[in-house]
């Protein structure tokens, strides 16, 4: 056992809907007790002692790594394998190069429901398919909640059949000034979106970076319509933000549309990304794929430096896209994108995946980069938080004239 910062229980309110805050003061994963005790509560047992009280309440991480250890056994919540969130909840580390919790390939990290937040941590080892009494959705996150979002957060070497990283099952998503790494799945190595028996589900990514993911289809990202999990298309919208590096054995490295989906980006840049990676041929669509009836938007966007493996097709954009503008792209298949206000160039002169400040990595604008100036509309800040003019800011998720 670990020992960390002492156990905060603090009542803010008499009233039945109280919010208590939680601090786990060991690191490691025993069988859980019914509450979270002030000298001796892992942070199963904060989570669980949460989950059966009203109010929204907070469990506050320490500095270090807590370690998910005990094999699932079956589907019960938070007894073994994955923690559940079932109420309203903020799960909140120190930042997540300080605060990590590491499933160790047994579960998935977290299934959340509720109206709920994860912030400041990061969350890797998950293993959706490890555990025979669930699906494998979600390695990292798999939502089912009506509002979650995920705030400066790094989900990393996750992995699941859908959704390496995160599984929407949950009304709306939102996942602002976090990293998706390096995680892997057969549908949607990064995010995967899907449709559902309800209410439209809504996934918003704001100010993040998806880098390095893996999968069949929809590397990066995967938006896949009534095809799959019920009647009602997702909605996903990217805003200043970076999809770059990931990759699909099939279609769609970057980002795919699919079954009807609707998918819009706007102020990003998709770059480096590849389709067919495995060379056996046939895929399509090595930055971007709109496929099946999808719906699929670009605005004041990069696409350049995508590619396909031997016998693929189509390396930066497949499919049919309307409405889009002010995009620069020197990606071959990007022709199809269609508007007017488009720049078909010899290179977007972009620089490589790093740290140019801010939360998350991006790509830099070179000089001379078709891109400067080019944009339409012009949000107040880049995907780092550098401010942007109120008029002719550059297109793609970084501005030069920024720090």
């Amino acid at each position: 056992m670990s020992a960390v910062l002492g156990l905060s229980i603090g009542l803010l309110s008499a009233s039945p809907a109280a919010a208590d805050t939680f601090t786990p003061t060991r690191f490691d994963d025993p069988a859980p007790a019914k509450k979270c005790k002030p000298t001796d509560c892992s942070l199963r047992e904060a989570i669980r002692t949460a989950n059966n009280q009203s109010g929204r309440d907070t469990v506050q991480l320490a500095e270090g790594t807590y370690n998910l250890e005990i094999l699932p056994e079956d589907s019960a919540a938070n007894a073994t394998g994955q923690l559940f969130i079932q109420g309203n909840m903020t799960l909140r580390g120190l930042g997540p190069r300080k605060t990590k919790i590491d499933a160790n390939g047994i579960d998935r990290v977290l299934a959340v429901g509720g109206e709920s937040t994860v912030k400041g941590v990061t969350l890797r080892g998950g293993d959706a398919g490890a555990n025979p009494f669930h699906d494998s959705r979600g390695g990292a996150i798999l939502t089912i909640a009506d509002k979650l979002s995920v705030e400066k957060a790094i989900l990393k070497d996750n992995t699941a059949q859908f959704g390496g990283a995160i599984s929407s099952s949950g009304t709306e998503l939102t996942v602002k000034q976090s990293s998706i790494i390096g995680n892997s799945a057969t549908e949607g190595g990064g995010i995967h979106a899907p449709s559902r028996i309800g209410p439209a589900p809504v996934t918003y990514l704001r100010s993040s970076t998806l880098v390095g993911n893996s999968a069949a289809k929809g590397g990066g990202i995967l938006a896949d319509g009534s095809a799959v999990f019920g009647p009602t298309d997702p909605i996903f919208q990217g805003f200043n933000s970076t999809v770059a590096g990931n990759s699909a054995t099939g279609d769609g490295g970057g980002v795919l549309s699919d079954n009807g989906a609707s998918v819009i980006f706007s102020n990003s840049t998709i770059a480096y990304n590849q389709a067919e990676s495995d060379g056996s041929g046939g895929g399509v669509g090595g930055g971007v794929r709109q496929n099946a009836g999808a719906f699929f938007n670009l605005y004041d966007s990069i696409v350049d430096e995508n590619g396909t493996g031997g016998g693929g097709s189509d390396p930066g954009c497949s499919g049919n896209f309307a409405g889009d503008g002010n995009v620069v792209t020197a990606s071959a298949g990007c022709a199809s994108l269609g508007a007017s206000t488009n720049q078909f160039v010899g290179s977007a002169l972009i620089g490589e995946l790093g740290d140019y400040g801010g939360p998350t990595m991006t790509i830099k604008l070179l000089t001379l980069s078709p891109a400067l100036g080019y944009a339409l509309n012009c949000p107040k800040a880049d995907q780092r938080g550098a401010k942007r003019p109120k008029n002719g800011c550059d297109s793609g998720a970084f501005e030069r004239g920024g720090p």
